[in-house]
């Protein structure tokens, strides 16, 4: 990069913060919030990658475990990307934002990729739950595969117009307008696909209430909680984002820079929610099942002879007593993850 003067430096950054619509203090609190919010919403994925690995890791197959640690990779790459950005700014904004700007500019567009992959992968995820939970309604997913091919399409276009940054600044605000259509653009279509996965998700539970109760009678609740509190985080970020790049450009000297920062790791926050959750829902099988298989040994006892010691396993060996499995209805079980599929493992009951 090119060293200029100080006073040539001091009148082409103000042409960039004119053009960002920012200042050296803003835009440094913004990256500095930014990367604090980003770093909480990483330390959750840490916690639920985690326990992933500790209750499937024997279960799920090499591909859905391998996907899980690149997922987990990337948002670790884009959160030392973003520190890396956050202390560019703190030496440069005030005195040589011009050095810092094209190389910024570079890694936001490798973030937007990365928010366009996630989104994708959640769309794929959850689609794929509702379809199987339907048995492959047609009609309902090729929608949902439109959208979200449409979606990542809108985000490699706004990236790709990001690469163009023009090298002259007279060009710099118009370049920032082009992008920012970009973003409201795909936001929108983003936006669109999250609402009609939830949507999918949602109606597909319904749909098949009475076998999901036939399995636990809480587990429909606990499952629409879950659709919502995994889906509505990125959500709401992106909607929120879509409305301040509509009202204001999104031109990441200002508040846009938290909200891109952290809507990709919330994306692939819900598909590792989404996959542990697996845990406490066979917990609430199994607990449900343990109460029922009581109540009918207890109906039985009255009238079949007690069994000898040794048979319930506390003979002369002291081996642990062994539960009746769990029964589940087969659609119950494809939708939960507990049928021999290679995205969810063998069965665990």
């Amino acid at each position: 990069m090119i060293a200029y003067p100080p006073e040539a430096a001091a009148i082409l950054d103000a042409a960039i913060y004119n053009a960002l619509h920012s200042d050296p203090t803003r835009i440094t609190w913004w990256c500095c919030i930014g990367v604090a919010l980003e770093g909480i919403v990483l330390g959750a994925i840490l916690t639920q990658t985690y326990k992933y690995y500790e209750h499937f890791h024997l279960h799920d197959s090499r591909l859905t475990l391998w996907l899980v640690g690149v997922g987990m990779a990337a948002c670790a790459g884009q959160f030392g990307l973003n520190l890396w950005q956050t202390y560019n700014f703190i030496d440069k904004a005030s005195t040589a934002v011009y050095q810092v700007l094209e190389k910024d500019v570079y890694a936001d567009m490798v973030i937007l990729l990365f928010i366009g992959l996630f989104n994708f992968a959640a769309a794929v995820y959850f689609s794929r739950r509702a379809l199987k939970l339907l048995g492959r309604v047609w009609a309902l997913g090729i929608p949902l595969a439109v959208m979200s091919v449409a979606s990542l399409a809108m985000c490699i276009a706004c990236v790709c117009t990001g690469f163009s940054i023009p090298k002259d600044t007279n060009h710099l605000e118009q370049w920032l307008d082009n992008v920012n259509k970009y973003v409201i653009a795909w936001t929108a279509v983003s936006l669109a696909t999250d609402i009609a996965v939830c949507g999918a998700m949602t109606y597909a539970l319904l749909k098949s209430r009475d076998e999901i109760k036939a399995a636990a009678t809480s587990l429909l609740r606990k499952l629409l909680m879950l659709t919502f509190e995994t889906m509505m985080p990125p959500g709401v970020v992106v909607f929120v984002l879509l409305i301040f790049g509509s009202i204001s450009n999104a031109t990441m000297g200002n508040f846009s820079r938290v909200l891109v920062w952290t809507i990709g790791p919330l994306y692939f926050h819900a598909i590792i929610h989404s996959l542990v959750s697996r845990h406490d829902v066979q917990f609430i099988l199994q607990h449900q099942g343990g109460h029922r298989s009581g109540s009918d040994n207890n109906r039985s006892s009255m009238s079949d002879p007690a069994p000898p010691p040794h048979s319930l396993g506390y003979g002369r060996h002291d081996t642990p007593m062994i539960l009746r499995p769990v029964v589940i209805d087969e659609r119950a079980r494809k939708e939960l993850g507990f049928m021999d599929d290679h995205e969810f493992g063998p069965s665990m009951v």
